[in-house]
C-alpha cells in the first residue's frame, strides 16, 4: 500500500461513513485525492481544488471528466458542477471558497512537493503550506474535519516543510499521527490530523 492509499483509508475510517457537505484538495496534482474526496460527499456535496499549475488543473479536470464528473474552472465554467478547481495557491483558499462552504469543510488533502514529471522549481513551501493550514483551520467544520498531509522530504526545503506541518498540528493541540518508513530519512511522511473532533 502506498502513502496515498493509506491516506484515503485513514480519512474514510475517521469519518466512519459520515457524508460531507464540502471537501478541499489543497494541491490538486493529477487529481487522485480530489477524485477520492468526491466519494466522501453526500448528495449535493461540493469539492474545491487548488493548484498553482495550469497543467495540474487540466490533468485533474480530464481525470474527473473520464469518470463522468463535471468540473468548473475559470476557463471552463460549468453550471451545477459539484467540483470547482482554482488556479491559485492553497494559501488563498479562505478568500476563494464561496461563503456557503466557510466553516463547513469536513476533509482536506495536501500532497506536497511538486507535480510529477513537471518543473521541479515549482514546489510547495513551508510558509505557504502553514498559511494554507491556518486558513483551513478557520474554515473547517466545527463538528470535525479530517486532514491528510503527505510530505516529501527528499528535495530542497522538503524536510523544513514537513517539520513546519508537524509543528503546526502540535502547536494547535490537534490530534495527529504520522506514518513513514522511518529508517529511511528520505521517506515521505503522512501526517494525519483531526480538527475539532471531540
Amino acid at each position: 500500500m502506498n502513502f496515498t492509499e493509506m491516506s484515503h483509508i485513514k480519512v474514510a475510517e475517521a469519518l466512519g461513513g459520515r457524508k460531507l457537505r464540502f471537501a478541499v484538495d489543497a494541491t490538486l496534482g493529477r487529481g487522485r485525492d480530489a477524485l477520492f474526496a468526491m466519494s466522501l460527499l453526500g448528495g449535493g456535496g461540493e469539492l474545491f481544488g487548488f493548484d498553482v499549475q495550469a497543467r495540474a488543473i487540466e490533468e485533474s479536470r480530464r481525470l474527473f471528466e473520464s469518470k463522468g464528473v463535471a468540473v468548473s474552472t475559470e476557463d471552463f465554467p460549468v453550471d451545477g458542477a459539484r467540483a470547482k478547481f482554482f488556479l491559485a495557491s492553497h494559501a488563498d483558499m479562505e478568500t476563494l471558497l464561496p461563503e456557503r462552504a466557510r466553516g463547513k469543510i469536513g476533509a482536506a488533502f495536501f500532497n506536497l512537493g511538486w507535480l510529477p514529471a513537471s518543473d521541479k522549481s515549482v514546489v510547495t513551501s513551508a510558509a505557504g503550506t502553514v498559511a494554507a493550514l491556518e486558513a483551513l483551520a478557520r474554515v473547517c467544520d466545527p463538528a470535525g474535519c479530517v486532514v491528510s498531509v503527505l510530505c516529501y522530504r527528499g528535495h530542497a526545503g522538503g524536510e523544513e516543510e514537513f517539520c513546519a506541518v508537524r509543528d503546526f498540528f502540535a502547536r494547535g493541540g490537534f490530534g495527529y499521527e504520522m506514518s513513514a518508513d522511518w529508517p529511511n530519512p528520505l521517506s515521505p511522511v503522512l501526517v494525519f490530523a483531526k480538527l475539532n473532533f471531540a
